[in-house]
């Protein structure tokens, strides 16, 4: 991933930052930004795409939605919780509407 970044001349050490946004009240919305990265060590000859689709998300997105909460808590505003996502079922749904409305993708854990 980092060589990737090198690559496509974004700096390694930038993690990607998902845009948020809650409600405190009626009136007042909470914006924010969420930032966090993993370091992932992997075999040679490794299928990278479903790892970096669904395991790393999976095990990185409950920190940053704690993180998200916490912070967001920790300044006076009411809770602020991000749903749970199913990288599985985001990976898949990718994979069917890639290879077409009449194939059938299984991922397998």
């Amino acid at each position: 991933m980092l060589r990737q970044r090198a690559r496509e001349g974004r700096d390694p050490d930038e993690g990607d930052a998902v845009p948020v946004a809650g409600r405190a009240g009626p009136d007042v919305e909470v914006p924010g930004v969420v930032a966090d990265r993993g370091a992932f060590l992997t075999r040679r000859g490794a299928d990278l795409e479903p790892l970096l689709a669904i395991g790393c998300p999976t095990i990185i997105y409950p920190y940053a939605r704690e993180t998200l909460s916490d912070l967001v808590t920790r300044g006076g505003f009411p809770p602020v919780l991000l749903a749970p996502v199913s990288f599985e079922a985001l990976y898949a749904q990718r994979a069917q509407q890639q290879s077409g409305p009449d194939s059938r993708i299984e991922v397998s854990s």
